[in-house]
């Protein structure tokens, strides 16, 4: 799903119930840091990382009208050219829910609806 490093990688539990998958928020830049806020789905405990971003892989992304259930700085998937279900009836994925995981010094986020990784940013990036 994020490539074939053979990196470690360590997916995020939940530290109230050990769940795994995450709402993610925006929760706003500080410099060229950005503050992610990661809300477990079945407890509702809520954490920070602060990341680095890492490159737009997606150049010529369309914007795509997120979720009606969405809140404003919710995070969702936009993954595009799906097949047209009862679930993505024009072919985009809008999930909310992600697994997130930490490998090296980067942190990535999975689609629990249709698997679609990304990377988030680095985690204490090297500073020059």
């Amino acid at each position: 799903m994020f490539g074939s490093d053979t990196i470690e990688t360590g997916t995020f539990v939940c530290p109230g119930c050990r769940g795994q998958l995450f709402f993610l928020y925006d929760q706003g830049t500080q410099g060229a840091l950005q503050q992610v806020a990661l809300r477990c789905v079945q407890c509702h405990h809520q954490f920070a990382r602060t990341v680095l971003p890492g490159l737009v892989e997606h150049s010529e992304q369309v914007e795509l009208q997120g979720p009606p259930q969405a809140a404003a700085n919710q995070l969702w998937c936009d993954r595009q050219g799906l097949p047209r279900t009862q679930v993505t009836p024009d072919g985009v994925c809008r999930g909310l829910q992600f697994r997130v995981l930490e490998r090296g010094n980067e942190l990535l986020s999975g689609c629990a609806r249709c698997g679609q990784g990304d990377v988030l940013g680095m985690i204490n990036p090297a500073v020059g």
